[in-house]
């Protein structure tokens, strides 16, 4: 009988454990990215329907010039953010797409992704807190409304707005802050450095 030991075993032959982050994180990157471009696709039809809703407001009486004012900066708005959206939501699926394939360009296209959308989401939130607070008193300037009752509706809506921009910002933002947070842990971007290019 054969009592010699088997030879060593070199450990870094054995298996490591199973990475399974990449596969979660590129999924949802990838199920956001779908996401944006529906948004991009979206933005048009919703035009639309305002600028039905602003012709309504025209003919009860709302000043012509200040119903084309808002009519004409939300179309340009639309338009910025349907090109953004698209162009963010290609991104974001393609890095998604690469993370779960353990590409190694992943990363610095999501890491470039979440500082454009950080910038771009700030600058659309800001921008539709202006045109909601022009289409707000566009809307008044309709109801036949008490002038001291339609600035307390005023002051109460641009308050409601305000809160509602800062909580959008916050959701925006939220996604794009903790990819540049995962992605530049040190354990992470070692685990990324091993893979292909």
């Amino acid at each position: 009988m054969d009592t010699s030991t088997p030879p060593p075993i070199d450990p870094s032959d054995l298996p490591g454990p199973k990475r399974s982050w990449n596969r979660t994180i590129g999924g949802i990157a990838l199920i956001f990215g779908i996401l944006g471009l529906l948004g991009a696709l979206i933005a048009p039809v919703s035009l639309t329907f305002t600028k039905i809703m602003m012709k309504t407001f025209e003919e009860q009486g709302a000043d012509s010039a200040d119903v084309a004012d808002y009519i004409e900066k939300l179309s340009s708005l639309s338009m910025m953010s349907t090109i953004g959206l698209a162009i963010l939501g290609i991104m974001l699926a393609v890095g998604g797409i690469f993370l779960m394939k353990t590409k190694r360009l992943g990363s610095p296209l999501l890491k470039i992704w979440a500082v454009l959308k950080i910038v771009f989401g700030i600058f659309v939130n800001y921008k539709n807190y202006g045109l909601t607070q022009q289409q707000m008193k566009i809307q008044t300037s309709v109801g036949g409304m008490d002038p001291t009752a339609a600035e307390m509706t005023e002051s109460i809506t641009n308050i409601a707005v305000l809160v509602g921009m800062i909580f959008g910002t916050l959701w925006v933002i939220a996604l794009p802050v903790f990819l540049l947070i995962w992605l530049n842990r040190s354990k992470i971007r070692t685990d990324i450095s091993t893979w292909e290019s």
